[in-house]
């Protein structure tokens, strides 16, 4: 398969997340939502600006999709703000501190989200716009993976002193797991979750916590600076991290990892890209997994990897100009709109 550049909008989409520098595209009111600093902009599908919403407050990573006519985002100074599909600012809820984490979206049209540097909390705003409850999780910067959702309700939190499990109606700690260092968000799976963790201070290792806070195994990782879980097919999931140094040069041992993990939790090694310092990921069920790298120094530089179940490259897209690049919103075989640090793109795809 080969990918070929059709057209570019441009729009500044980096952002200081730790595992993805560049915020996603969501699909929205027959376009694509994507924030441009200090405004959110739809984009038709041709590649035409529908409209524009000025933000004062600036704009902070993804928006999320609450309805097919409301999506939610916060700004830089601590608020989140309902937007419509004709790009109008329906609400404005206050936070405490400004948001630090991807906002999740629960059943009920609820949000949770994690806020703070010095002081970390986790809090739920519930679908009137009120607070239902804000949880001290960490400190220190601590909180800055996304948070997660299991079948029974619980929200999973990563943090660089641990791993707690919530209450989603009380935000009570049900569970806390002390003494590792968090790496990635926290992926439900079985009876708890497993998350790429650093159990002593210099062994990465997968970790499988239960609800009630047991350790059931812990399987070793290469030492990955971040990472991303993601769930994959045939009841697999997917471990995708980078050993490149966040601010440090990157060496020449530096590389992209991909491994998969059975059921069991038995990691495989698929594939090792070059090493950036960002990476952000998605699993396209009867396609493979798209990867989205991002090395910010003197130039930036990205690459779009699309990988097999086996972790074999068949295809990749890098800029003509210096840009990182994120992961793709795929809305048909042929037609690919891809993230990157200064524009949004259509790839379109065709036989080699």
């Amino acid at each position: 398969m080969m990918l070929t550049q059709e057209w570019r909008i441009p729009v500044n989409m980096d952002y200081e997340h730790v595992y993805a520098r560049v915020a996603r595209a969501v699909s929205f009111g027959g376009g694509l939502l994507v924030p441009n600093r200090i405004e959110m902009v739809l984009v038709s599908l041709v590649g035409a600006l529908a409209w524009r919403s000025p933000i004062s407050d600036g704009v902070w990573g993804s928006a999320t999709v609450l309805s097919p006519d409301r999506a939610i985002f916060a700004d830089l100074l601590g608020s989140l703000r309902e937007i419509d599909s004709r790009g109008k600012i329906t609400r404005v809820v206050k936070l405490p501190a400004p948001a630090n984490t991807a906002l999740l979206s629960g059943p009920e049209g609820e949000i949770y989200v994690g806020i703070g540097t010095l002081r970390c909390d986790a809090l739920r705003v519930g679908a009137s716009g009120s607070i239902d409850w804000q949880t001290p999780v960490a400190r220190d910067d601590g909180l800055t993976y996304p948070l997660s959702m299991d079948p029974h309700g619980g929200i999973w939190i990563p943090t660089n002193r641990g791993l707690l499990l919530l209450d989603n109606n009380t935000g009570e700690v049900v569970t806390r797991v002390e003494r590792i260092r968090c790496i990635s968000q926290a992926l439900p799976w079985g009876n708890g979750a497993v998350v790429a963790a650093f159990v002593t201070s210099d062994k990465c290792m997968l970790v499988h916590v239960t609800r009630r806070g047991e350790i059931l195994f812990q399987k070793p990782l290469p030492d990955f600076e971040r990472a991303q879980l993601l769930i994959g097919s045939d009841n697999e999931f997917w471990i995708i991290g980078s050993t490149a140094p966040l601010v440090d040069a990157i060496g020449s041992d530096s590389r992209v990892t991909i491994v998969s993990c059975s059921s069991l939790g038995q990691p495989r090694l698929c594939a090792t890209l070059p090493g950036d310092r960002a990476v952000d990921c998605v699993f396209e069920p009867g396609r493979g997994l798209w990867v989205g790298t991002y090395t910010y120094d003197t130039e930036d530089r990205g690459t779009l990897y699309l990988l097999d179940t086996n972790g074999n490259e068949l295809t990749r897209w890098s800029p003509a100009s210096n840009a990182g690049v994120g992961v793709p919103v795929v809305l048909d075989d042929d037609r690919i709109y891809l993230p990157t640090s200064n524009g949004l793109v259509l790839l379109r795809a065709s036989a080699a």
